[in-house]
């Protein structure tokens, strides 16, 4: 008897949610969240699926998981490292793209690209609320991105509470988001791909949009919402867990079963 329990992933499911997400968007460029296995989906079958369907770039939280595609063949799409910003001669030798939070991260991929005679596209990241990384001002920005070496590519930030009813707080984020991006235009620099909307605002909160958005748990059929009212595109499913049943009694009412007798018939 084949033992144990089975995930059980549906690809068409997924290009449905990632049309479903497009449509939401208005055409924006998707950069989908591919981190932690696909959220435990196969981040490789999904990557394929989402490069073959044309997204602007995939984003994975480590640099292993970001070589673990490119090894698979996955070569034609941009890769976003959200978090570990160790090894840069990494980041040149297989066409990956960091995202930076803070000034002596830009200074060492500086130096590596420099070094390399290379010019190295990077994201930055702004904290505007969510208090876990990201740098705290324009300024900050401005002398990461002045760099030699380095192209400022992406301008991010993320949203702590896009799932809420209370909106005052998403507009506050995208507010700050939205000065520093002002800034960084009037001091000249090339308009980078300006992203924040988390599933979250991809649904919900359209003026976040912006250049690109950046779904994770649309992709794969969950809501981000606990309330089920809120606006969600019709989703599918990815996965289905299935398992052999390993038999079937029957028991007259009273009945305790299994250990404690935690559930009476």
């Amino acid at each position: 008897m084949r033992r144990g329990i089975r995930a059980e992933i549906d690809l068409r499911a997924a290009g449905h949610n990632l049309g479903q997400v497009k449509n939401t968007a208005g055409g924006a460029p998707v950069i989908a969240v591919v981190k932690a296995d696909a959220y435990g989906h196969g981040a490789i079958e999904l990557s394929r699926l989402y490069e073959s369907e044309g997204v602007h770039a995939l984003a994975v939280a480590f640099l292993s998981e970001a070589l673990e595609l490119r090894d698979a063949g996955i070569v034609n799409t941009p890769i976003l490292v959200l978090f570990d910003n160790t090894e840069p001669e990494k980041y040149i030798r297989f066409n990956l793209t960091p995202v930076i939070h803070e000034a002596s991260t830009a200074r060492a991929f500086s130096a590596e690209a420099v070094r390399q005679g290379t010019t190295l596209d990077v994201h930055i990241k702004v904290d505007t609320g969510m208090g876990r990384v990201g740098m705290d001002s324009a300024e900050e920005v401005l002398s990461a991105a002045s760099l030699p070496g380095l192209r400022l590519a992406g301008l991010m930030s993320h949203f702590s509470e896009a799932d809420l009813s209370d909106i005052e707080f998403v507009n506050e984020q995208l507010q700050r988001f939205n000065a520093i991006r002002s800034t960084l235009g009037e001091k000249g620099f090339k308009k980078p791909l300006c992203h924040i909307a988390n599933s979250a605002a991809v649904c919900a909160h359209p003026p976040a949009h912006l250049d690109a958005v950046r779904p994770g748990l649309i992709l794969y059929g969950a809501s981000p919402f606990e309330d089920a009212t809120r606006p969600t595109p019709p989703l599918r499913p990815v996965m289905k867990v299935r398992a052999r049943v390993l038999t079937v009694r029957r028991f007259p009412a009273g009945q305790p079963v299994s250990y404690s007798r935690t559930f009476i018939t």
